[in-house]
């Protein structure tokens, strides 16, 4: 099964980004608005395991239930892999709470090394939720939308939770459904 770890955003923050980009998006040819349901950050992507390798691993979460809650202000919009060409439209977080997620991101990742070695990301982590993604290669800075939005706080929360999820991938789109669910 295909899963991923993941800090989970509460619904009004994930519907408030959602409505802040749906003019920019709306503007672009081919452009998929992610789910707001489905927005989350992204710790440490799995691949496939097994329902054996899943157990242990959400086990190992619990590891994490000492960090504790921390706030986070969704601020500004990026584009993967850049603006002149993104195939990816996302929003970060501002700091302090960019590094609490970075700090979270290296414990997942070490839970799970103990148990998958081998599966580290050659990239470095960027905190982000995705809010679209594009069929073909957008210009993003040629749009007058984006560059004004560019600095744009999109909402501010609590970031309390960690899920292992299973992720199933529908021809609308991925469906998430929750293993395991790690309060901070």
């Amino acid at each position: 099964m295909r899963c991923f770890i993941a800090a989970e955003l509460p619904p009004e923050t994930k519907a408030g980004a959602g409505l802040l980009v749906e003019p920019l998006i709306r503007t672009i040819a081919g452009a998929r608005p992610s789910d707001p349901a489905a927005m989350h950050f992204t710790l440490r992507f799995l691949g496939e395991i097994g329902e054996g390798e899943a157990a242990v691993i959400g086990s190992a979460l619990a590891a994490l239930a000492g960090f504790g809650a921390f706030p986070i202000t969704l601020q500004g919009l990026g584009a993967f892999p850049r603006p002149e060409a993104a195939r990816v439209l996302w929003t970060g977080v501002e700091e302090p709470g960019a590094e609490k997620l970075c700090a979270l991101a290296r414990l997942a990742s070490a839970a799970v090394d103990s148990i998958k070695p081998g599966q580290n990301e050659d990239r470095p982590y960027v905190p982000h939720v995705t809010l679209a993604r594009f069929r073909t290669p957008a210009n993003l800075v040629q749009i007058e939308l984006f560059n004004r939005a560019r600095e744009t706080v999109m909402g501010a929360c609590s970031i309390g939770t960690v899920i292992l999820f299973r992720s199933h991938l529908r021809p609308a789109g991925a469906e998430y459904e929750p293993l395991r669910e790690v309060s901070l």
